[in-house]
C-alpha cells in the first residue's frame, strides 16, 4: 500500500466503509419503505426546475469556456 493514503479516511480501517454501506442497504431496504408506506411520495417540482436550469446555465459556460479558451 502506498504510505501517503495510510491516514486517509476509509484506507487505514475498513470498518467505518462497512459500517456506511449496510447502514445505506438497510436504510433503503427495510427503513425507507417503511417509512413511507403511508405517504405521499414527495414533490419537488419546483426544485427540479431550479436544478434543471442551473445546470443549462452551467452547460453553456462550459461550451463557452471549450469554444472560446481552447483549455
Amino acid at each position: 500500500p502506498d504510505k501517503r493514503t495510510n491516514h486517509w479516511f476509509l484506507i487505514s480501517d475498513p470498518m467505518p466503509g462497512l459500517t456506511i454501506l449496510f447502514a445505506y442497504h438497510y436504510f433503503v431496504h427495510s427503513w425507507g419503505p417503511k417509512y413511507m408506506q403511508h405517504r405521499k411520495p414527495f414533490e419537488f417540482n419546483n426544485i427540479l426546475v431550479a436544478y434543471n436550469f442551473i445546470q443549462v446555465l452551467v452547460s453553456i459556460y462550459v461550451v463557452y469556456g471549450v469554444i472560446f479558451y481552447k483549455f
